[in-house]
């Protein structure tokens, strides 16, 4: 393993570790602390396997990258639950209510500039130039993805994001 794959398994374990402990505070609503521990132990567990194996898509330079090993951890989080007998749904449902915590955590106000800033020229520009590398298709992993950018009169821009091929998909294979 090279230094880069040891600093990318670093970095990822990290934040799969700081995601299992906010999830705990959601699965302590439903499960006894126990099984929480329990749950929290083996996600880690099937966290140290599964991070050599998610693709490398362009690091950091790659806004995709974040949803690959999202992904990876929610496949991770899945195995554990089921391995105490939990039923995907449930894990799923569980899920949905961790992703609910994280975006709230953002505050409104960024948000809102956020929304706006999307239908400016830097925002139309930065989905171009974030989508202009998954064409050339240089990462076979990666997502494959165009953005059609329609004014509507003078102030209205709307975007459609065509996936060609998706890297969740890929990786689920």
């Amino acid at each position: 393993m090279n230094q880069n794959s040891k600093s990318k398994k670093r970095r990822v374990f990290w934040t799969y570790k700081k995601l299992i402990k906010l999830s705990e505070k959601t699965m302590i609503k439903y499960y006894s602390p126990e099984m929480v521990a329990r749950i929290s132990e083996l996600t880690l567990t099937e966290c140290e396997g599964i991070i050599e194996r998610l693709p490398y898509i362009g690091g950091r330079k790659n806004i995709f990258t974040p949803i690959i090993e999202f992904v990876g951890l929610l496949i991770c989080f899945y195995m554990a639950m089921k391995k105490e007998g939990i039923e995907a749904v449930v894990s799923v449902y569980i899920a949905i209510e961790i992703v609910e915590k994280l975006i709230n955590k953002v505050p409104r106000f960024i948000g809102l500039i956020l929304g706006k800033l999307s239908f400016t020229n830097m925002g139309i520009n930065f989905f171009k130039k974030l989508t202009a590398p998954t064409l050339k298709k240089i990462y076979p992993e990666d997502f494959v993805c165009n953005v059609a950018i329609i004014k509507k009169d003078k102030k209205e821009i709307e975007y459609e994001f065509e996936f060609s091929e998706c890297g969740v998909h890929k990786l689920f294979e």
